[in-house]
């Protein structure tokens, strides 16, 4: 079984991460932000606009127009 630290090694070699500056030019250029945060911790701050884990599927379809189901 892999550790955590493989785990994570593995995930961030998956990922770009950026820093404060470079998410500010993002989410100014239009960049989705999307909290991936409990509830309770969304609610005590959040970044303007962030869209919280649990609601990306109300506001899918705004962004992405309606899914269609293929099967």
């Amino acid at each position: 079984m892999a550790s955590f630290r493989d785990l994570l090694k593995a995930a961030k070699s998956e990922i770009t991460e950026v820093d404060t500056e470079g998410a500010a030019e993002r989410i100014a250029a239009g960049s989705l932000v999307l909290d991936v945060r409990e509830p309770d911790e969304y609610d005590a701050g959040a970044l303007a606009d962030a869209v919280l884990r649990g609601s990306i599927s109300q506001i899918l379809p705004a962004l992405v127009g309606d899914p269609q189901v293929v099967g």
